[in-house]
């Protein structure tokens, strides 16, 4: 066996760590945010990277000779088991099975990051500015901005310094999950901080690879109806969680997108999602996640390639937009009218029958003047002539947008 004790090796999520012990089927490293223990060899075909390519090559070896092993294994079983059935009569013993859950889609509660705000147009890729790490411990009081384990909380109580805080993020250190979220583009779970079930890993029983991750949050001080969409990503890897590790998600393909902080407040995460005992009310409360539909992830994805028309990353967000919609088999043209908290409370449950209608107004006080011949750009669509009735802006819309239109002129709405 090779030995590994005091080793660095490389998390993709946790950082560089340390070897503390390891044995035949497990090792355990020590990371900035605590031990964790994984399989051994088997983690380190996905997980973790030693930081010696000669010592991960042998471990790769190892891995595929105890993977042939144990097909052997596998394989003298079922011809064990064959033989059995053909000489017994089987009963089928009653008990519970393994619950099975339908792919649905999962938005994540992320604290806000200003990390990287100036690179990316939103942050999330590194450590927060000292005015947002401020903000985090001192108003908001986020549980891990407040641990004394927390770098941020390190650097602010003085123990080290500003370039050291900057490097360990720069070098793959675990700062907290939003520091690195839209660089590695994962989302955790996270812990219950329940009274019951405090510190409890929160699994992610539902997602599944071609799930849609939705990434929101909302500035300091803002209210909970004001959460936005800053990110989006198809999941190509997700990990359900156990009683040890919390759950996650992740990937590596192209579908992948950040929005900057003014794209982001033009989707706003209540016109799409309710909650069913409280309908018209934008509370998040308990819990860092929420399921989401695919007509809603469709929905959200829509309007994201509206936002991103004339930007750089216009194509891919019409790219991702189709090809989520075919992997659902949805049409884009029969996507329901959302009916979010945010809508439910202004009275907006109208069906697209009535939107497009002559003389119908939004409840942005944008009014429908009727259908225009020319086609529009989204499928199967019309252009409308649309009426802004604080400003008198004349301008087009997909009839499938009258319903949640703003003047582009007076209401900071998209051209």
């Amino acid at each position: 066996m090779v030995e590994l004790s005091g080793v660095n090796i490389k998390h993709k999520s946790f950082g560089v760590g340390k070897v503390i012990e390891h044995t035949d089927t497990y090792l355990k490293i020590e990371f900035s945010v605590g031990i964790k223990q994984f399989q051994f060899p088997e983690a380190f075909e996905k997980f973790l990277q030693c930081e010696d390519s000669n010592t991960q090559n042998i471990l790769l070896e190892a891995l595929e000779v105890k993977k042939e092993k144990e097909a052997e294994l596998k394989q003298q079983k079922q011809e064990e088991q064959a033989r059995f059935i053909k000489t017994q009569t089987i009963v089928k013993p009653s008990g519970t099975r393994k619950k099975t859950y339908r792919k649905e889609n999962i938005a994540f509660k992320c604290n806000y990051c200003n990390g990287g705000l100036a690179e990316n147009g939103i942050g999330y890729i590194c450590a927060c500015t000292d005015e947002m790490i401020d903000y985090n411990i001192e108003v908001a009081q986020h549980n891990w901005c407040c641990d004394d384990d927390s770098p941020c909380k390190r650097y602010y109580d003085g123990l080290i310094t500003r370039k050291k805080l900057d490097s360990i993020s720069e070098e793959d250190g675990f700062v907290c999950y939003e520091s690195q979220m839209l660089r590695n583009w994962t989302a955790f779970a996270g812990f219950a901080l329940t009274k019951e079930n405090h510190q409890r890993p929160m699994r992610l029983n539902k997602v599944q690879v071609n799930s849609l991750a939705i990434l929101t949050t909302r500035e300091p001080h803002a209210s909970e109806k004001d959460r936005f969409v800053f990110g989006v990503f198809l999941v190509d890897e997700a990990y359900e969680g156990d009683n040890r590790d919390e759950g996650y998600v992740t990937t590596s393909s192209k579908y992948k997108l950040s929005l900057t902080k003014e794209e982001a407040k033009k989707v706003l995460f209540w016109n799409y999602y309710h909650n069913e005992n409280a309908p018209e009310k934008a509370a998040w409360g308990q819990g860092l996640h929420r399921y989401i539909t695919d007509e809603q992830a469709a929905s959200i994805l829509k309007d994201i390639a509206a936002v991103k028309k004339g930007k750089k990353d216009e194509a891919l967000a019409q790219e991702f937009l189709v090809r989520f919609c075919e992997i659902n088999n949805i049409e884009i043209s029969d996507l329901p009218i959302m009916e979010g908290a945010l809508q439910r409370k202004s009275g907006i449950t109208t069906s697209k029958k009535e939107t497009t209608i002559t003389g119908f107004v939004n409840d942005n006080n944008q009014r429908n003047e009727g259908r225009l011949t020319e086609l529009g750009t989204d499928h199967n669509q019309y252009f409308y002539k649309m009426k802004c009735l604080h400003c008198g802006h004349l301008y087009k819309a997909n009839g499938s947008d009258i319903w949640q239109r703003k003047c582009p002129k007076c209401q900071d709405g998209f051209v």
